[in-house]
């Protein structure tokens, strides 16, 4: 069973200029793929960006998968 992960662009990230130029990122999660840390997933993804971006945008509640927010394990 795939995941859908969908990414909605920063409102604006001082530490990342290029973050502004990301645009709305939608991909599905092979099953290969579940189980991995969501945002080692990004990054490999989207390796132009760090781990620790997309974990600032996690927590920033912009990133969903199938349709709910992601949230970090804590």
């Amino acid at each position: 069973m795939a995941m859908n992960v969908q990414v909605q662009p920063p409102l604006g990230d001082a530490d990342e200029a290029a973050a502004d130029d990301l645009p709305l990122f939608e991909a599905p999660v092979a099953a290969a793929d579940q189980g991995i840390r969501l945002d080692a997933w990004l990054a490999r993804m989207q390796p132009q960006f760090s781990r620790s971006h997309w974990q600032r945008l996690i927590d920033a509640a912009q990133v969903q998968v199938d349709g709910a927010t992601a949230r970090t394990a804590r």
